[in-house]
């Protein structure tokens, strides 16, 4: 639980109220301390009852899809109510799963919380992303007035913003057509593996992509050539393709030399 409100404050202060990504709302009512459900929890459920909500009824279910939008708009006008304590006190994380769940659901509100989605949205070297920190850009160096990238380093609350830019382009692509600059930061954050920073962020931004991917008409570019340039290959180069059959497919090329430190050609 929160630490106690200091004298003369009616509320807690945001360091206080935002404990976890999780975050729970908090707010003083006659000097008792009222803790409101988790506000993200809420949200996520939300956005599970609008999956199911045109379920078909089954035998002793009948009916369960009327109760199921039922409790939809409730769960709704739960977040609705507690919009300001949310833009007062929410970390990015809960803000954007909350404008996620209402855009996705079609709620008439969805377009408030956008507003407040983006008050919070950072920018750093071109790239859009939401974190409870602000993040440095990916790094590189010039050679001969090349940008070279190097490798990225962690950086505190990695998963966290990560999962919110992911839920916030989720909830920007809705009502914004140029999401390129949020895409790219999430896929500067990516690791060698092609994962990110936890399996939880790992999932949301991949499905954040894929709907990218989906509305923006990508997959139609289904056949690519990588061109892969390193001294670890013995001045050879590599192919690499993509096609509709191995999409699916990991594909790697080993360029780590035991003595040289050099550059990589990508094209």
């Amino acid at each position: 639980m929160p630490a106690s409100k200091q004298n003369n404050e009616t509320q807690l202060s945001t360091s206080q109220a935002n404990k976890s990504r999780l975050v729970t709302i908090c707010r003083w009512v006659n000097n008792s301390l009222i803790l409101q459900r988790n506000i993200t929890l809420t949200a996520h459920v939300v956005i599970t009852l609008e999956t199911v909500k045109n379920l078909k009824d089954i035998g002793v279910r009948e009916g369960l899809s009327a109760r199921v939008v039922q409790a939809q708009q409730r769960a709704i006008g739960w977040l609705e109510r507690h919009m300001k304590l949310l833009d007062d006190f929410g970390d990015p994380y809960a803000l954007a799963v909350v404008a996620y769940a209402l855009t996705f659901s079609k709620a008439p509100s969805s377009e408030h919380a956008y507003r407040l989605l983006k008050k919070r949205q950072r920018s750093e070297g071109g790239l859009v992303y939401w974190g409870k920190e602000p993040v440095p850009p990916p790094p590189y160096k010039m050679e001969n007035q090349k940008p070279f990238l190097l490798p990225r380093l962690p950086y505190k609350y990695d998963s966290n913003n990560i999962a919110a830019t992911a839920y916030a382009l989720l909830a920007c692509m809705d009502h914004q057509d140029n999401n390129e600059p949020i895409v790219m930061w999430l896929n500067a954050q990516r690791l060698k593996d092609g994962g990110w920073a936890s399996t939880q962020d790992t999932y949301i931004a991949l499905r954040a992509l894929i709907e990218y991917t989906n509305r923006k008409r990508l997959r139609d570019v289904s056949s690519l050539t990588l061109t892969v340039d390193a001294v670890a290959l013995k001045d050879s180069t590599k192919l690499l393709h993509v096609r509709n059959d191995n999409l699916a497919q990991m594909q790697s090329i080993d360029v780590c030399h035991p003595i040289i430190y050099s550059h990589i050609n990508f094209q």
